[in-house]
């Protein structure tokens, strides 16, 4: 059921440039202010939720994230990751709280990413929550060179993939993504009064609706226990980012174009 909430503040924490605000319904908001832009990020579980404590870990080594200079809504700071090493990490296995749409009062959930991608980089995953195992990943945004945005999940048996097509976003400038996921939407076109038979993904670029998909009972699957939340990357190995992150917050609610990160300012 699509969800419209009055935007309030419910929660507010001091970190190095100041304070970050986080919205009702927010689970999980990583702001990456907590370093300085020039220095590698490091150090376990260093990489800062500032709503829901699901703190991540750099990785790459000397290869690892480096803290950038890039305005959003909530600072002026961002990881830029370098398409071949970069990676963050972020334990959460299958049954925590970033194991979305899984039964429980709110089945809805929105993943919004805020980014700059390199113009020439290759094809890049700045959220992807699974395991080693090949196309059974619960839920990704990948990020094509030619501008393709694909929102992803696992439903089981199959996956179903939401796509922009080419151009829907545009490498070198900032840019938000919003990827909605609205359990039993009525507004769908299976209508047969079955619980959970209108699932509707939704895929937004700078607050614009860019496609939707009712793909009927269908919600994320998740069957490993191994399987974690990663920035930058395939689980540890490939789908190297390329271009900077500068927000990812994930809320346990179908968030309308209105309540959604909006464009960076230049």
């Amino acid at each position: 059921m699509k969800k419209f909430f009055t935007l309030y503040v419910i929660s507010m924490m001091a970190i190095a440039v100041g304070a970050a605000t986080a919205k009702a319904g927010t689970i999980a908001h990583w702001t990456f202010e907590e370093g300085t832009p020039g220095n590698i990020a490091s150090g376990t579980n260093s990489i800062i939720d500032i709503a829901g404590g699901n703190n991540g870990t750099p990785n790459g080594g000397a290869g690892a994230p480096v803290y950038s200079s890039i305005n959003s809504t909530f600072g002026t700071t961002g990881l830029n990751f370098n398409g071949s090493t970069s990676r963050v990490e972020v334990a959460s296995g299958s049954a925590g709280a970033l194991a979305l749409g899984q039964p429980g009062p709110n089945r809805d959930f929105t993943i919004e990413v805020g980014l700059r991608t390199s113009v020439g980089g290759s094809n890049g995953f700045p959220v992807f929550y699974g395991d080693p195992q090949p196309g059974k990943d619960p839920y990704f945004i990948l990020v094509e060179p030619n501008g393709n945005v694909t929102f992803h999940i696992y439903d089981g048996a199959g996956q179903q993939n939401l796509s922009s097509g080419a151009g829907g976003l545009a490498n070198g400038t900032a840019s938000t993504i919003a990827a909605v996921f609205d359990y039993d939407d009525d507004d769908g076109a299976i209508t047969d009064g079955t619980t959970g038979d209108d699932n509707v993904m939704s895929l937004y670029i700078n607050q614009t609706l860019v496609g939707s998909l009712n793909v009927g009972n269908d919600v994320p699957f998740y069957g490993d226990t191994n399987a974690n939340l990663w920035f930058g990357s395939v689980h540890d190995n490939g789908g190297f980012l390329d271009g900077d992150l500068s927000d990812i917050r994930i809320s346990d609610v179908a968030l309308s174009s209105e309540e959604q990160l909006q464009v960076s300012e230049p």
